[in-house]
């Protein structure tokens, strides 16, 4: 995020991947999870939101904590939610009452 952060796109993206490489969810199901979340900042942060909505997507499938409110939450990712997608995967994956 760091490097998101400076701007240095490719190496942030780099470095985020080697994190879910290192630690996917295959071998450790809570700390894979928050590198794919991580990632998914990292992609919003450089303004890749189509991969950053790619991981949501993934995260939204599995029944962890992830919600809509962890994102409402986090700053970083508020680029996101104007985005007509972000907006049908929220209808999709929220629970209705």
């Amino acid at each position: 995020m760091a490097y998101a952060g400076l701007g240095q796109k490719e190496k942030a993206i780099e470095q985020g991947l080697k994190a879910t490489e290192l630690l996917p969810i295959e071998k450790d199901a809570s700390y894979g999870i928050t590198y794919m979340g991580d990632l998914a900042i990292i992609y919003t942060m450089v303004g890749e939101y189509d991969l950053a909505l790619d991981l949501i997507e993934e995260l939204f499938n599995i029944p962890i904590w992830f919600s809509e409110s962890w994102i409402d939450l986090d700053i970083r990712l508020s680029p996101l939610t104007s985005l007509p997608r972000y907006n049908e995967m929220i209808e999709k994956y929220t629970l209705k009452e």
